[in-house]
């Protein structure tokens, strides 16, 4: 039941907070680089031949196994990191805001998924969400460069 929870509670004990993220990441969007390069209209969009709905039915699975193990990293990643960086008193209210922010994001997001695909098929909503995508790694990035940087500063002392 808990299985892919202590598999990766594992892996962020190993490798921790910026791997284990940047990997969930990583993982998202190569699932939405199958869902929009790999499929287009029905055809291999790379190579303009033909597939069968059993090639197209097969790259969705991988796009949705993909997307679940990104998701677990993320999510994972970000719960014990909150945990990491609080006091016990501030968890207790730090957490239940953290999860409530996070499925009233999703419920907005569910919304607007559903907007936008009828309105414009799934091209829009797969190119946005690259961009939610490619925003959170660069912020991502740009929080483990300043990490980096503190903790250099922490060792070594301040820069003359």
């Amino acid at each position: 039941k808990n299985m892919p929870r202590f598999v990766t509670g594992n892996l962020y004990n190993r490798c921790g907070y910026y791997p284990l993220m940047f990997s969930g990441l990583l993982l998202q969007g190569a699932s939405l680089v199958i869902l929009k390069f790999a499929t287009s209209s029905g055809t291999l969009s790379l190579s303009q031949e033909q597939v069968s709905h059993t090639t197209l039915a097969a790259l969705f699975y991988i796009a949705l196994i993909l997307l679940g193990v990104a998701w677990n990293c993320i999510t994972v990643s970000v719960t014990i990191r909150l945990r990491d960086l609080c006091t016990l008193k501030d968890l207790t209210v730090l957490q239940p805001t953290n999860e409530f922010c996070r499925f009233v994001a999703n419920a907005i997001a569910t919304g607007l998924s559903t907007l936008s695909f009828s309105v414009s098929g799934r091209q829009l909503l797969v190119w946005a969400c690259l961009g939610i995508t490619l925003v959170v790694t660069v912020t991502n990035a740009w929080s483990c460069v300043l990490d980096l940087r503190h903790r250099h500063t922490a060792r070594c002392g301040a820069p003359r």
